[in-house]
């Protein structure tokens, strides 16, 4: 399965990326946004760049579905409980990440969507210190069949991929990353195991992003939507995060 990035229109499914380093400092009309709970959380975190990592990817990820739903982004009920989460009514889904100075949500009306960042500079770590916790002996397999300076970028792209259907299953809480199983071969990600979610294999679709032209080329992310069944292309538009910010 492979996804169609659309430079403009509105697609089935919006991947927004933004970096720490470039965006504009938040104020308080930027965060104006943030729901008195959401404020709370950012507060809470110890680290400085932490609170500015969190705060802008909540921002961006209201501004986004604001955009989708054509509503102010401080009237989306979001409930970061189990989520971010809609209201079902609304038929939008989304989900947020962030690594190092990078921040990525998606929006998605295809289904229930996960979103993974990773920068490259974590290929060491996933491939050389927690494969056995994350990878499949197949997966480790693959990797190994790889010429030795692929493994690290591959490590990194597969665990993005892996870290996507998680999210868009429920969170890695309820499942754990080795029960999820992906396959390459050369080709786009295909979901080939889940070993609690075996009804979702076929109607998981992954895509595998590069940011946006002009931005840090150190980063990749993976979108995945679940119950979007059908083998044929969908629909990804990939847009740089600072139009919504402005």
């Amino acid at each position: 399965m492979s996804a169609r990035i659309q430079a403009d229109g509105e697609a089935p499914v919006t991947v927004w990326w933004a970096w720490c380093s470039r965006a504009r400092p938040l104020d308080e009309d930027s965060l104006s946004s943030l729901s008195p709970r959401e404020r709370a959380r950012v507060d809470r975190l110890h680290r400085d760049d932490d609170r500015e990592r969190s705060a802008l990817g909540r921002v961006l990820l209201r501004a986004a579905l604001g955009r989708r739903l054509g509503v102010d982004p401080g009237s989306v009920e979001l409930d970061w409980e189990h989520g971010p989460s809609l209201d079902p009514r609304h038929g939008v889904w989304a989900s947020m990440a962030h690594s190092r100075d990078g921040v990525t949500v998606a929006v998605s009306t295809a289904g229930p969507v996960g979103v993974d960042l990773e920068s490259f500079e974590r290929a060491h770590d996933l491939h050389r210190q927690v494969r056995e916790r994350v990878f499949t002996q197949r997966e480790r397999d693959d990797l190994a069949a790889l010429p030795q300076e692929r493994r690290g970028v591959a490590a990194v792209e597969l665990w993005t991929v892996k870290e996507a259907v998680l999210k868009a299953a429920g969170g890695r809480l309820v499942h754990p990353p080795a029960s999820v199983e992906v396959h390459r071969n050369g080709g786009p990600p295909r979901l080939v195991g889940f070993e609690q979610r075996r009804d979702l294999i076929d109607g998981a679709r992954l895509s595998v992003l590069q940011p946006p032209k002009g931005a840090d080329p150190g980063y990749v992310a993976t979108v995945a939507v679940i119950g979007a069944a059908g083998d044929g292309d969908f629909e990804v538009a990939s847009y740089d995060g600072a139009a919504l910010l402005r």
